[in-house]
C-alpha cells in the first residue's frame, strides 16, 4: 500500500511517500481500505510539529477519511 509518512522531523519537507504491506488485523480489528482523506487544521498542526511532537516517526498525519472495511479479525462481532 502507498500512504504518506512523516520522516526525520515535523515540517511539510519531512512528508515521504512509502510503501508498506498490507497489515493484517488482528483479533480485535478491521482492516479498512481508506479511499480518500483530507487534511485538516489539525493534521497540519502535527505536521508542523505543534500538535503531539513527542510522537514516534514514522507518522502518517490523516485525521479524517472514509473507506470500507476489507477484513477484520476472528473476534470481531460489530462494528
Amino acid at each position: 500500500m502507498k500512504k504518506y509518512e512523516l520522516h526525520g522531523g515535523f515540517s511539510l519537507d519531512h512528508l515521504q511517500l512509502a510503501d508498506r504491506p498490507i497489515p493484517v488485523p488482528g483479533p480485535h480489528e478491521a482492516l479498512i481500505r481508506i479511499r480518500a482523506v483530507s487534511l485538516n487544521y489539525r493534521d497540519l498542526g502535527v505536521i508542523s510539529g505543534f500538535y503531539a511532537p513527542d510522537l514516534p516517526l514514522p507518522f502518517t498525519p490523516v485525521s479524517d477519511g472514509v473507506g470500507e472495511v476489507v477484513e477484520v479479525g476472528a473476534n470481531v462481532t460489530r462494528f
